[in-house]
């Protein structure tokens, strides 16, 4: 069931805006269909940009390094996003079965991280060539993967 219509009146009351102005809904840029915002996707998206720039600027290899994986939820806290208080309100008020897919996505995606930071450590100690512009083509690749896996969930995507 979609989030909107699981919560139809938690839903209504918190999109409503008071006085006229934006709902708190579109302010807080929430996916009416699963309750999550698109924004931890930049957790991940930030540290694939620095996997693709790696062969070109080899300095961001201890940026990638010091990466750590992050819940939504503290995610959300850290993020600087207004209305975080709602935002986590509607994750809260979303259906337990999506969050579970998501924090499963999550900790695909943290393990493959975690995988693919090992196998950078290593190419750095052995090769900064061609097999480093390979291994990072295969990161980015990889990283598009995860974050679309992710991106279903909060999309709600039915596929």
């Amino acid at each position: 069931m979609l989030f909107a219509e699981q919560n139809q009146e938690d839903f209504a009351q918190l999109n409503a805006g008071a006085d006229g102005s934006c709902s708190a809904f579109v302010r807080s840029n929430v996916n009416p269909n699963s309750g999550f915002v698109t924004n931890y996707l930049n957790h991940y998206v930030e540290l694939f940009l620095l996997f693709d720039m790696l062969p070109q600027f080899p300095e961001f290899a201890d940026e990638i390094k010091a990466w750590k994986p992050m819940a939504y939820v503290d995610h959300v806290r850290q993020s600087g996003l207004k209305d975080v208080d709602i935002i986590l309100e509607f994750y809260e008020k979303s259906d337990p079965a999506r969050k579970a897919e998501l924090n499963q996505a999550i900790a695909e995606a943290d393990a493959k991280v975690a995988s693919l930071v090992e196998r950078m450590c290593a190419q750095l100690d052995h090769d900064r060539g061609i097999g480093l512009v390979d291994f990072c083509t295969e990161a980015k690749e990889t990283g598009e993967h995860l974050v679309s896996r992710i991106n279903c969930v909060i999309q709600a995507d039915q596929k």
